[in-house]
């Protein structure tokens, strides 16, 4: 039951731009997706019992921690990957690209001066004779 009104609300939010619902759409979602999952769960566990349910959840972990340790590893290996500025090229490992100076924010434009305080505490851009 809960499936078909998380359905019907995503209907109301996506369709028909329920101005209303947009702040909610994540959590519609989510609970679409944990009452879909609760279903199959049930129909799985009706039909092959808890110890199949057991095996896919094990091998759902075992695959999960997998990916988990290929994608640290391909970070750690291409953490010094650079690239050439060049969209055709291939992100690897290259020679050393032109240096860019950089900015003290780490951008590589001009460098932008602190913010400094006005009288009174207020950062404002107004003078005292443009508040009449």
């Amino acid at each position: 039951m809960a499936a078909v009104a998380a359905w019907a609300l995503l209907v109301l939010l996506y369709q028909y731009d329920a101005a209303s619902l947009a702040p909610y759409e994540l959590w519609f979602d989510v609970l679409f997706l944990i009452s879909v999952l609760g279903i199959m769960l049930t129909r799985a566990v009706r039909r092959t019992g808890v110890q199949a349910l057991f095996r896919a959840a094990a091998l759902a972990l075992a695959l999960g921690i997998s990916l988990y340790a290929a994608e640290q590893a391909a970070r750690l290996s291409f953490r010094r990957a650079q690239s050439s500025g060049d969209a055709r090229d291939f992100i690897g490992r290259h020679a050393q690209g032109p240096s860019y100076r950089r900015n003290n924010l780490g951008f590589r434009d001009n460098d932008v001066p602190a913010a400094t305080p006005t009288p009174g505490g207020r950062a404002s851009k107004k003078t005292s004779a443009s508040r009449t």
